[in-house]
């Protein structure tokens, strides 16, 4: 994939839905920037994320059902290569972008690497 068929956005995530699914330090980091964000976090883990501040996510010990899809904005995929592939292609069949961490081809959405300084805020892919 070539940066020329990608094209830049930001989201305005502030009060709207977003599910994290999986358990490894990978999701755990995509946290804090929807939080900053505003992004009202649920995550679906059969984890733990003892750094997590109790009640700044909505955290569900269980494995990922479809319906958790319902009402979502935006999904960040991070657990098994398998799972992670049935929720990309949920994810397309419902028209929610979603971040797959580590498989760009099942992805529709990427994060690039962030800066912010004095009041400007540039990504990089």
């Amino acid at each position: 994939m070539s940066a020329d068929n990608v094209f830049p956005l930001f989201l305005k995530l502030e009060g709207r839905s977003v599910l994290v699914v999986g358990s490894s330090n990978v999701v755990e980091s995509k946290i804090p920037a929807l939080l900053e964000a505003g992004a009202k976090v649920t995550l679906i883990s059969e984890g733990d994320f003892p750094s997590l501040q109790p009640g700044s996510v909505q955290i569900e010990h269980r494995e990922f059902r479809s319906a958790d899809l319902d009402g979502q904005w935006y999904v960040v995929a991070g657990a098994n290569a398998e799972l992670n592939e049935v929720i990309a292609t949920e994810c397309e069949e419902r028209q929610i972008f979603v971040n797959v961490v580590d498989d760009r081809k099942n992805a529709t959405a990427y994060l690039g690497s962030v800066i912010r300084r004095d009041g400007y805020l540039i990504a990089l892919s």
